[in-house]
């Protein structure tokens, strides 16, 4: 249309050809990306910290509901796993293998004699290498559970994370906007 085509649009109300805004580059949506999730860390960390906490104690506060003793039973666990873990039979594990001993003592005749006393050590036996092998594979069981009792209910801080591609698409999104306002701005007046 040349020069009058323009001039004649701009007096019936248009304002020319759109403008094409530039197009986005994924290079700068990813280094958005990058600084908006910097600047998003400390407020996620502590939303994810409290509901860390909170989701802890729900599932505490049911596992104690539903199972008496569950306090106890947990910590006696965790006692005997240290207790393995530093080579030592477990003292509950002790006082039975103690009680069986005299038993066996006093059936076999030689109750008194330094014999019941080895009696432990050889009816369990372990060495204490033995024994902190199994402490480390109940340490892992147990971990391993606790995980997966606990897990489900943990809040991943990376999830309030922007990708790249999603800051892609909002760039996108926003070009598309202004490409249309643009084309709107540049029709003519239809009451004009």
């Amino acid at each position: 249309m040349g020069l009058f085509g323009d001039l004649l649009g701009t007096i019936m109300g248009g304002g020319g050809k759109p403008i094409v805004p530039d197009a986005p580059k994924l290079d700068e949506a990813q280094q958005s990306a990058i600084e908006a999730n910097q600047k998003a860390l400390p407020a996620a960390q502590e939303l994810a910290s409290k509901t860390n906490l909170f989701n802890l104690q729900e599932i505490d506060k049911m596992l104690r509901f539903a199972i008496p003793g569950y306090e106890d039973l947990t910590k006696g666990v965790g006692d005997n796993i240290q207790s393995l873990l530093r080579g030592e039979v477990p003292k509950d594990v002790q006082d039975r293998l103690q009680t069986n001993d005299a038993v066996k003592a006093l059936t076999g005749g030689y109750a008194g004699s330094g014999m019941h006393g080895n009696l432990t050590a050889r009816d369990f036996g372990l060495t204490s290498l033995d024994l902190t092998q199994r402490g480390m594979s109940a340490a892992e069981t147990w971990i391993s559970d606790m995980a997966r009792l606990y897990q489900p209910g943990m809040f991943n801080v990376a999830s309030m994370f922007i990708s790249p591609a999603q800051q892609y698409a909002a760039d996108e999104n926003e070009w598309g906007v202004q490409w249309l306002k643009n084309q709107i701005k540049a029709m003519p007046d239809p009451f004009g």
